[in-house]
């Protein structure tokens, strides 16, 4: 006979959940499942990007490209930059606290 079980995990964090698995009182092979870090859902439809501005650019001007991650999740922001050659650029991201205004 097979079983099912469900579970939505209600915190997020490093060894914030460990699920345990017992039949007549017994501990089953393999439990308990210990989980290393329980992330929160990412949503990446909620970035948005505040494009403004980059449509005519200057040459030795800095372009400054807004992307808000508010409501999306605790994800990591990565950023790729690369010239016409396909060759990485350097790119410097820098947290804000707020939500810009559109």
């Amino acid at each position: 006979m097979r079983h099912i079980a469900h579970y939505t995990p209600s915190r997020v964090g490093p060894g914030s959940l460990q699920i345990s698995v017992k039949f007549a009182g017994e501990e089953v092979p393999g439990s308990p499942i210990r989980f290393v870090d329980v992330v929160e859902n990412l949503d990446p439809q909620k970035i948005k990007l505040l494009t403004e501005g980059l449509e005519e650019t200057v040459v030795d001007s800095e372009i400054k490209l807004i992307v808000c991650t508010a409501g999306a999740g605790e994800g990591i922001l990565k950023v790729a930059v690369v010239n016409e050659d396909s060759h990485p650029l350097q790119v410097e991201i820098r947290a804000r606290a707020r939500t810009p205004e559109k």
